[in-house]
């Protein structure tokens, strides 16, 4: 996943998901250069599926992943391998 922000732009592999009290903790891949820890609460997931629901842009994409996935695969900007996770440049928007 490509994260856009002021401070950084970086790519966050999914790491251990666990559920830490009321909120799910998602800690970056443990051969990630910049370690991050992202906090999901009840409130933002209903928030989420509350935009999800209105987005027709949104619920086209999943109904067309499998299609999506098969071009981003085919594309090459597929993993090479755990250890040396190289990629090409993600388009910026």
């Amino acid at each position: 996943m490509r994260v856009n922000s002021k401070l950084a732009q970086i790519d966050f592999q999914f790491g251990k998901v666990a559920r830490e009290g009321n909120l799910l903790l998602i800690k970056s891949d443990a051969n990630s250069t910049m370690k991050s820890s992202v906090y999901v609460s009840p409130e933002d997931v209903v928030e989420f599926l509350k935009r999800f629901f209105v987005s027709p842009s949104a619920i086209l994409f999943v109904l067309g992943l499998p299609w999506f996935f098969y071009r981003w695969r085919k594309s090459g900007r597929k993993q090479t391998s755990a250890a040396g996770r190289q990629r090409k440049p993600w388009p910026t928007v």
